[in-house]
């Protein structure tokens, strides 16, 4: 391929996977339907508030990194806000954020945006450099539009800051091979310290940064460099580690009770963490069904890729790294996740995105008959990237549209009377509550009364925001429990994901009417959120029209 081909090409490509990557970044707004992602935000503007760089926060259970990002983003936007006259003061913008930290949901998903397509640039400079163009540009691609890596790529999460710098170390040690050059001993160490600083994961790693040390120099002296740049990688982690100990120990404790598990002892310490071990040998099949769910062809196709890059003539540090990052990190997250969710897995991808990448280009180079790979190569890009193409653009264009939660909120907005009292079942939905319903959740449940509706309860009540309710979130109730007959009159917002748990709403014991209802789909089929668990997006996405579970808002009493 020449070099205008590549000119044209793959800034093409970066430039369809931005405005992709960028189909989230209002979503939702003012809810926040996506998890992990606010609990950055309340960190990244207490930083702000303390003057600190200790993340040391009882809510924050993640590393700090992506909070040092977003924090002096926050303080830029505050400050030309004021310059500009949104805001009178900075008391006025920080009692903004208290009534509207949702919006700055946006700041982190356009971070996590650019990571995104960064990921995809150094895959393409690392593949075009270890193999050829051809698999470098076709890795790229893979990447660029596989739906497990648009969907955290569009998201506020850590997942595609730690994919970015992992790529980044790989990419750092093929330059340190090439040149062994000082600078790049350090940029290695420090891909790996900032990735440590967003994921912990990783670290993991340095385990290629010591073999590479000892492929490259294979008298066995130790070069100054790698000293030098693993004590900066050492000062860097244990950084990270003091910036934020509730997350260090929340992640590093679960291991360490896991491995003890599989040895038959059970391990129970303070801190938090360190007495939930996962369940590996359920987590392991777990990982590749993911996987499967994510892309079917390129998980078969990459395998078969990575292991034909494995026994094929060339460098045996890459083929060592090819193939045992994936097989260590799949060990390590089934040791460390109790609860295994598809986004862990993201890491993996861009290892299988070369594998696959790698048959193709064998493939058309091989000695078959020109129509016979040509036909055999088509199959597989139409299967790899038909199912990435057709879910990422299907899921791009549902993000253009309201979640069914939001329809719901805006329906009582405009039709229940101000003040009515209003019944919320719908996972990640918050609306206007009054002060009586703040100081009844505060009695019922205080865990669940946050900084928002503590400074309400500061304000007068014709300053709360309008219009306002008696809102009860059953999920925050201690027994999830309401008793409906307390009340003369109010709404019920009841969200279902299946036929089955409809019939829940149908069945209480209650006077009720259906009032509105808003549906994802045409008819009422079992379907899953698709925003938290992106699994199988090939078989939801062409039979919804929406995102967001089912409602039904019911009537009660007089």
């Amino acid at each position: 391929m020449n070099s205008r081909f590549f000119y044209f090409t793959l800034p093409g490509i970066i430039a369809i996977a931005f405005i992709l990557y960028l189909g989230a970044a209002s979503y939702g707004l003012p809810q926040a339907f996506f998890g992990d992602e606010l609990v950055s935000v309340a960190a990244g503007f207490s930083l702000l508030a303390q003057k600190t760089l200790r993340a040391n926060f009882d809510f924050y259970y993640l590393p700090p990194l992506l909070s040092y990002l977003l924090a002096p983003t926050y303080a830029l936007i505050g400050v030309v806000g004021i310059v500009l006259g949104f805001f009178e003061s900075i008391g006025d913008y920080q009692n903004f954020v208290l009534l509207n930290r949702e919006l700055f949901l946006i700041v982190g998903r356009i971070i996590s945006a650019l990571f995104g397509i960064g990921g995809v640039y150094l895959l393409f400079a690392f593949a075009r450099r270890v193999f050829s163009p051809s698999v470098a540009l076709l890795s790229a691609i893979f990447l660029a539009f596989d739906f497990l890596y648009l969907h955290e790529a569009q998201v506020g999460r850590f997942w595609a800051p730690a994919t970015f710098f992992i790529i980044a170390a790989i990419y750092s040690f093929q330059r340190l091979m090439e040149t062994r050059e000082r600078k790049w001993y350090f940029l290695s160490a420090l891909a790996i310290g900032l990735g440590y600083g967003v994921g912990y994961i990783p670290l993991i790693l340095v385990f290629w940064l010591a073999a590479l040390q000892w492929h490259i120099n294979r008298k066995g002296l130790i070069q100054k460099k790698f000293i030098y740049s693993s004590a900066a990688l050492l000062a860097i982690v244990a950084f990270f580690s003091w910036a934020n100990p509730v997350a260090f120990f929340r992640q590093f404790g679960r291991s360490l009770a896991t491995l003890a598990d599989l040895f038959g002892y059970k391990l129970s310490l303070a801190a938090e963490g360190l007495s939930s071990a996962s369940s590996f040998f359920y987590n392991i099949p777990r990982s590749f069904l993911f996987l499967w769910y994510d892309n079917p062809a390129l998980l078969a196709v990459g395998v078969i890729g990575l292991v034909f890059l494995c026994f094929r003539e060339g460098n045996k540090f890459w083929k060592f790294l090819l193939i045992g990052f994936p097989l260590l990190y799949l060990l390590i997250v089934a040791i460390t996740f109790s609860e295994l969710e598809n986004r862990y897995l993201l890491p993996i991808v861009p290892f299988l995105s070369i594998g696959a990448a790698a048959v193709v280009v064998a493939l058309w180079e091989s000695a078959l008959s020109k129509i016979l790979k040509r036909a055999i190569c088509a199959i597989i890009l139409f299967l790899l990237l038909g199912y990435e193409l057709f879910a990422g653009i299907n899921y791009f264009f549902l993000l253009r549209k309201n979640d069914t939660r939001n329809d719901a909120v805006e329906w009582i907005y405009r039709n229940a009377p101000d003040g009515s009292v209003i019944i919320l079942d719908l996972p990640n939905t918050v609306m206007n509550n009054n002060r009586a319903g703040i100081l009844y959740q505060q009695e019922k449940n205080p865990f669940w009364i946050n900084t928002r509706d503590s400074y309400l309860l500061t304000l007068p009540d014709d300053r709360f925001p309008k219009p306002n309710y008696f809102v009860l979130d059953q999920a925050h109730l201690p027994d999830k429990a309401i008793d409906f007959s307390r009340f003369t009159s109010g709404y019920y917002l009841f969200s279902f994901w299946s036929r089955e748990d409809r019939s829940r709403a149908l069945a209480m014991p209650f006077k009720k009417e259906l009032a509105a209802s808003f549906y994802p789909a045409e008819t009422i089929f079992t379907i899953h959120n698709l925003l938290q668990d992106p699994s199988s997006p090939f078989s939801l996405l062409g039979n919804i029209r929406q995102l967001g579970p089912y409602i039904e808002v019911y009537k009660f009493g007089k």
